[in-house]
């Protein structure tokens, strides 16, 4: 299906505290002294601030060849509309500044004050109100979390019966369950409660949370988890709202006060930001969460800030909101997630050299954000953004701050370009591909080689030690064991091996992205007379393509790929309620009535769905319809 938030969770899956970067020192800069005090020597906030705006980062620096960008160029270049900054610097609060829009419709200015999603930074805040409930004696934090339930329990299995899962797994993606994230709910949705969600009965739109994986085997996020979490403390406290909740809990005590988990949202705070795809507004603006604990918090940067504060005090021994044992227990890791990063309750920790920083990120439909702070130490940053498609961004900006405030571990040197022949790098130039879903092009010129990926930018391949080349502006690592074959690992880790392209048709993704749609088409047709199953053809495939050309403005493409998927998949709820997304994109809402209704018509003729879900699915169609 056309997965709302396919992009959002292919952002996700690469942005991690690992992935945000090691730096090292430029040439071309100086970092400042850590020291803030009163000297002479000390640098002004306005100083600090215009160096960071002046001195983003790429993730690999070529000696004596890179140069600083500005923030003003790279948000041009990434399309992001918006972008928020809290730097924290000797356990205060240094500075926050906005840049861009809340709105690339109205072009209303996004301020230091103006509240976004958080995303999966929910969570940490929710991991604070839960241990806080375990050092009150009302939940216990190792025994089995069925004991705690009252409303609701987790469904046992034979998984459960041998180790029970425990509040300690849930909060740390430790407890085995499923439901990695939540979609959130559209403004013309019913928004189901969270008994609902948990359960799996509409309108929620996302599967029964159960276990299906040993309770403390490993880590494998799990946003579900952290609901139950959530029913957990609302069982404890007799039923109060998670809102106010955490608003007594934290908001009001900690000083956030533009933080909050109610919603819909509140109608006397002002201006919020809109959710974007890149420079393009999402219908709707925003979405809702029933789903509060793992990604329903409206906050600011600044507010995320004062939160990650008083956990660096707590942990450093001076005055603070938080216990200095549920600091300890959010800091301590769980469990390993991969090479430099763990999981604790409710944060991420990873190493940069010797040093560990801890915290946590969130995509959000339309949203992202990042925090990462030093532990047992003062400083940190957070950044948040109106738009899916900014952690490049981000993490540009966070290399930046972390070479002005000369953060530990992010010294790495330079790399030293390895010189290469031309009649070298000519064997490896060309186009390859991982399968018939994707691929890369290599182009040689100037004897130098670039890497492009369907739909993102080019970006040179630079040659280093023995056979190995980096992408200076994403890290990604390639090597060639052989003129016919390519292995590239990427920032976090993936690997894949990709072998030469014989013609675009073995990849028609290649086509779609220079909006040769006729031939695209054709060449999946070609695919699919070979293999009715060819993956590149499949219903969730072809969604992913369309929401890649939105992306890029390309509403023609995507229409005409989406009509293909009706085409194909004529059954499909989804790719009808797909296609009437993307009318709703293009302004066409009487082609989108046409296409909900044929998506209720599937869901009735659909012998699998209860009577339960095709009454819940013709009601949130029923709103899409009656919409102005």
């Amino acid at each position: 299906m056309f997965d709302r938030s396919r992009w959002a969770r292919r952002v996700l899956a690469c942005v991690s505290l690992v992935s945000a970067g090691a730096c090292g020192t430029s040439p071309k800069l100086v970092p400042a002294s850590r020291t803030t005090g009163a000297t002479p020597e000390a640098p002004t906030v306005a100083e600090r601030i215009a160096r960071v705006e002046h001195g983003l980062l790429p993730p690999v620096r070529i000696a004596r060849e890179t140069a600083p960008w500005s923030l003003e160029e790279r948000m041009r270049a990434h399309r992001v509309p918006g972008l928020v900054v809290a730097v924290i610097d000797d356990f205060r609060l240094a500075w926050t500044k906005a840049y861009g829009v809340a709105d690339a419709n109205s072009g209303e200015r996004l301020t230091e004050t103006t509240p976004m999603q958080s995303g999966s930074i929910s969570k940490s805040i929710a991991a604070f109100i839960a241990l806080g409930e375990v050092r009150a004696g009302k939940l216990a934090l190792d025994t089995d979390i069925n004991a705690s339930l009252k409303s609701w329990k987790l469904p046992p299995n034979e998984l459960t019966r041998r180790t029970p899962v425990t509040l300690r797994q849930l909060l740390s993606h430790t407890a085995g369950t499923t439901v990695p994230g939540f979609n959130g709910y559209a403004f013309d949705d019913a928004v189901p409660t969270l008994l609902q969600v948990l359960d799996g009965r509409p309108p929620a739109n996302s599967p029964p949370v159960v276990v299906d994986l040993a309770p403390g085997s490993r880590f494998r996020y799990s946003g579900g988890g952290v609901s139950i979490a959530q029913q957990a403390v609302l069982d404890a406290e007799g039923g109060r709202s998670y809102a106010s909740i955490a608003k007594e809990r934290v908001f009001e005590p900690f000083g956030m006060a533009r933080s909050t988990y109610v919603q819909p949202l509140p109608t006397d705070r002002g201006l919020y930001a809109t959710g974007h795809m890149r420079d393009r507004v999402i219908p709707g603006k925003r979405h809702m969460f029933a789903e509060l604990a793992s990604g329903g918090l409206w906050t600011t940067a600044g507010d995320l800030a004062i939160f990650w504060l008083e956990i660096q005090r707590a942990l450093a021994g001076r005055p603070s909101h938080v216990p200095a044992e549920i600091a300890t227990w959010m800091t301590t890791s769980v469990a390993p997630v991969r090479q430099d990063e763990d999981v604790a309750m409710g944060t991420f920790l990873s190493r940069h050299g010797n040093a560990q920083y801890f915290g946590n990120w969130g995509t959000n439909e339309g949203f992202q954000a990042i925090s990462t702070v030093r532990k047992g130490k003062g400083y940190g940053v957070v950044l948040m953004s109106n738009c899916v498609g900014s952690q490049r961004l981000m993490q540009e900006v966070l290399r930046a701050i972390a070479h002005e405030y000369a953060w530990d571990g992010y010294d790495e040197p330079a790399l030293e370009r390895r010189p290469l022949d031309a009649t070298r790098l000519a064997p490896f130039a060309g186009r390859w591909t991982f399968g018939a879903r994707d691929g890369f092009d290599l182009d040689l010129s100037g004897g130098r080689m670039a890497l492009r990926r369907p739909f993102e930018d080019s970006e040179e391949l630079v040659p280093i030690d023995g056979d190995i080349f980096v992408g200076r502006d994403t890290g990604v690592r390639i090597t060639f064991p052989n003129d016919h074959e390519a292995v590239m690992t990427s920032e976090g880790g993936r690997v894949e091996h990709a072998v030469r392209l014989a013609s675009d048709a073995a990849a028609p993704i290649f086509l779609l992205e220079a909006n040769r749609v006729d031939e695209a088409i054709g060449a999946y047709r070609k695919l699919l007379a070979v293999d009715a199953n060819e993956p590149a053809a499949s219903e969730s495939h072809l969604g992913g393509m369309a929401s890649n050309l939105l992306r890029l403005r390309q509403d023609e493409g995507a229409l005409r790929i989406m009509r293909l998927d009706v085409a194909l998949h004529p059954e499909s709820t989804d790719a009808h309620e797909d296609l009437a997304y993307v009318y709703d994109c293009m302004g066409r809402h009487p082609d989108a009535i046409v296409e909900y209704r044929a998506a209720m018509a599937a869901m009735n003729r659909n012998p699998k769905a209860s009577a339960e879900t095709k009454a819940a699915y013709a009601t949130r169609m029923g709103a899409r319809i009656r919409r102005p």
